[in-house]
C-alpha cells in the first residue's frame, strides 16, 4: 500500500500522534490499575519507520516539558522564576494536552508552593510573578483533563489561590483570574467539586461575587456559574438545603439578586448589539435558578431571603422584566410564589417589599403572545392568593394601585375565560366584597354585583358568589339592594333552589337567609316570583337542618309581602306549614313551622 502521509522536516504522521498523545493522557489512576502500559500497542508499523519518528516527537515534547519544569524552583525570590512561569504557559498555550505531561512531570507542586510563598513577596515582585502563577494554573486547569483539576485541589491549589481574593495582592485582574480557576474546576467533574467544597471554597466564591463593582463585572458573571455548577452536583447525592445554609450564612445572597441585576444589563447591552443568546443571558438564568433553590429550602435557609435588601431587589427584578429572559423572569416569579406560602413572617416581608403592587404591574405588563405567559400569569396569581389571603390590607393594595386598574379585571378575565386560573382567581374576587370600601368601589366600577349574579348558574361557584353578595348588601344595601331585586337576579336565586348537593345547599341557604333579613325589596320581588313555589318543593328534602332554614325563608318571604293574605292564599300555605307540623320529627323544624302557622292563622281570622 501507499506509504503514510509524512509531515514536513520529517514531522511524525498526524493520524499517529492524536493516537499516542490521547493514550498518554491516560490519568495515573488508570496506570496503577492496568501496570505499565506500552503506548505504541494498537499502533501500525509501517515500513518508513513512522513510528520511530512519532516515538522521537513525543519525547521531546515530554523533554520540553520536563525543562520548563526543572526551571520552576520552590524560591520566588530568584530572578529566572516568572520567565519559566511564562515558558510553562507558553508551551500549555500552544498544546493544551501538554498538561498531561506537566502533572506526570510533577510540575504542580512547585506551581502550587510558588503561590503559597507569594503572598511573602515584595509588592513589586509579587506583582510582577502572581498573574502569570494564575494564568498558568487557569492554563492547566482548563486542559481538558479531568485528573490535571483533580490533583490541583488535592495538593492544595485552592487555598493557595483563595489568599489573593482579598488583602495585599488582590487587583480585579487576580480576582479575575481566581474566578476563572474555580469556574475550570467547578465544571471539571463531580470529584474536582466535590474537592472544592471540601477545600472551603464556598466563602471564596461568596467574596468574589463583586457586582456593585464596574470593575469585577466579568470575575462576578464567571462566579454565578461557578455556585450554578455547584448545585448541578448530583453524584455525591450532595444536599442542596446545606450548601444554601453554608451560602446564605456568607451573605451571598444580596450579592446574587444584585449580580442577576448586573446580568440582566449586560445581556440587554448584548441583545442591542444583536447577540439574544449572549452568555450574560445565561447567568441571569442561572442565578435566578440558584434563587428558586433558596426560596423552597427550609424554613432557616428561606429566612435569608427576607432580608429587606434581598426582598427589594428580587421585586424590582420582577418590575424591570422586560429586560430578563422568559424563562429567568417566570423563575423568580415562582421564588416569590414559593415564599409567599411561607409563614406569616414570610408573607410580611414580602408586602414590606412592595410584592404586592409588583405583582399587579406585572399581570398588567404581560402580554398573551409572549413566552410562558400562561404559566407567568399562574405564578403571580398564586403568590397574590396566598398574599391577600385574610388580609384586608394587602386585598386593598392589589384592588386599588393606581395608575393600575388593579387586579380586579384580570381575576374577571381570568373566571371568563376558563383558564386553569379560574380556580384560584375566583375565591379572590368572591374575597373582595368583604375587604374594605375602597375596594368595594373598585369592585363596583367594574360591575361587581352583576359578575356575581352570573356566578349563580354555576353549582360549583355558587356558595363564594351568594356569601359575597350578602356580605356585600350587609356593607351597602342601598347600592346593592336595587340590583339584587331586578327579575334577572331573581332568576339567579331560584336557580339556587335547584342546588342537589346538600353540604352546598346548606350554606346557601345559610347566606340566602342573610340577603331576606337585610333586604325587604328582595323579600318582597322573590314573593312575587316561582322561588316560593320552588321553595315550598324542596320542604320534603332529607336534611332537617335545610328544611329548617327553608321555613326561615318561607317566614322571612310572608312577613315582608305586601299581601300576605294573596300570597297565603296562591300557594295553600297553611295546609303546606301544618303538613310539616304534623309529620316533620325534627324539633327545630316543628318550632319554626309552628311559629309561622300561628301567624298564617291569626292573618286568616283577619
Amino acid at each position: 500500500g501507499a506509504p503514510a502521509a509524512r509531515g514536513a522536516a520529517g514531522a511524525p504522521p498526524r493520524d499517529l500522534a492524536r493516537r499516542l498523545e490521547a493514550r498518554l493522557r491516560r490519568t495515573w489512576h488508570q496506570e496503577a490499575a492496568g501496570g505499565m502500559t506500552d503506548y505504541f500497542a494498537s499502533v501500525p508499523v509501517d515500513r518508513e519507520g513512522g513510528v520511530i519518528a512519532v516515538e522521537h516527537h513525543l519525547r521531546e515534547r515530554r523533554d520540553e516539558v520536563r525543562r520548563a519544569i526543572a526551571r520552576l524552583s520552590a524560591d520566588p525570590l530568584r530572578e529566572d522564576v516568572a520567565p519559566a512561569v511564562e515558558a510553562c504557559a507558553a508551551i500549555l498555550r500552544e498544546r493544551p494536552g501538554a498538561a498531561a505531561d506537566f502533572t506526570h512531570g510533577h510540575g504542580l507542586m512547585p506551581v502550587i508552593e510558588l503561590l503559597q510563598q507569594a503572598p511573602m513577596l515584595p509588592p513589586a515582585r509579587q506583582a510582577a510573578l502572581l498573574e502569570p502563577l494564575l494564568e498558568l494554573c487557569n492554563l492547566l486547569a482548563a486542559s481538558g483533563v479531568r485528573f490535571v483539576c483533580e490533583n490541583l485541589c488535592l495538593l492544595g491549589a485552592v487555598p493557595a489561590a483563595a489568599a489573593f481574593v482579598s488583602g495585599d495582592g488582590s487587583t480585579p485582574e487576580v480576582r479575575t483570574l481566581v474566578a476563572r480557576l474555580m469556574n475550570a474546576m467547578c465544571r471539571a467533574g463531580p470529584a474536582t467539586l466535590a474537592m472544592l467544597v471540601a477545600a472551603d471554597a464556598l466563602p471564596v466564591l461568596v467574596m468574589l461575587l463583586e457586582p456593585d463593582r464596574p470593575a469585577c463585572a466579568d470575575q462576578t458573571l464567571v462566579t454565578v456559574d461557578s455556585l450554578w455548577c455547584l448545585f448541578q452536583m448530583r453524584s455525591y447525592r450532595a444536599p442542596r438545603s446545606d450548601f444554601c445554609r453554608l451560602l446564605g450564612a456568607h451573605g451571598v445572597l444580596g450579592r446574587l439578586v444584585r449580580a442577576l441585576h448586573l446580568a440582566a444589563k449586560a445581556a440587554r447591552a448584548a441583545e442591542r448589539d444583536g447577540d439574544p443568546a449572549s452568555e450574560p443571558a445565561d447567568r441571569v438564568v442561572q442565578a435566578a435558578e440558584i434563587l428558586l433553590l433558596f426560596s423552597h429550602a427550609d424554613a432557616a435557609v428561606a429566612e435569608n431571603m427576607l432580608l429587606p435588601d434581598v426582598l427589594q431587589d428580587l421585586v424590582r427584578a420582577v418590575q424591570e422584566g422586560a429586560g430578563l429572559p422568559a424563562h429567568a423572569l417566570l423563575t423568580l416569579l415562582k421564588a416569590i410564589k414559593n415564599l409567599s406560602m411561607g409563614p406569616p413572617k414570610h408573607v410580611d416581608a414580602l408586602q414590606r417589599a412592595g410584592a404586592v403592587t409588583a405583582l399587579v404591574f406585572f399581570l398588567d405588563e404581560v402580554q398573551d403572545g409572549q413566552p410562558f405567559a400562561l404559566e407567568m400569569r399562574g405564578q403571580v396569581m398564586l403568590a397574590l392568593y396566598h398574599l391577600c389571603k385574610l388580609n384586608r390590607t394587602r386585598q386593598e393594595q392589589a384592588v386599588v394601585c393606581p395608575p393600575s386598574h388593579g387586579i380586579v379585571p384580570h381575576l374577571q378575565t381570568a373566571v371568563l375565560k376558563g383558564t386553569q386560573l379560574k380556580h384560584v382567581a375566583l375565591p379572590m374576587l368572591c374575597d373582595i366584597a368583604r375587604a374594605s370600601k375602597r375596594s368595594r368601589a373598585e369592585l363596583w366600577k367594574h360591575a361587581g354585583v352583576g359578575f356575581y349574579l352570573d356566578l349563580l348558574s354555576q353549582e360549583a361557584w355558587r356558595d363564594d358568589a351568594i356569601e359575597a353578595l350578602a356580605a356585600w348588601l350587609a356593607d351597602e344595601p342601598r347600592k346593592v339592594e336595587p340590583i339584587l331585586s331586578r327579575p334577572e337576579a331573581i332568576r339567579r336565586f331560584v336557580d339556587v333552589l335547584d342546588t342537589q348537593t346538600p353540604l352546598t345547599f346548606e350554606k346557601l341557604l345559610v347566606s340566602m337567609n342573610k340577603i331576606l333579613s337585610n333586604s325587604s325589596k328582595v323579600n318582597q320581588a322573590l314573593g312575587n316570583s316561582p322561588f316560593v313555589a320552588k321553595l315550598i318543593e324542596r320542604l320534603q328534602h332529607p336534611s332537617s337542618v335545610i328544611r329548617s332554614h327553608l321555613l326561615r325563608m318561607l317566614t322571612s318571604i310572608y312577613e315582608h309581602h305586601r299581601d300576605p293574605k294573596k300570597l297565603m292564599l296562591d300557594y295553600d300555605l297553611r295546609r303546606v306549614v301544618r303538613e310539616t307540623l304534623d309529620n316533620d320529627p325534627a324539633v327545630m323544624a316543628k318550632g319554626i313551622a309552628g311559629q309561622l302557622y300561628r301567624a298564617l292563622k291569626a292573618n286568616d281570622y283577619v
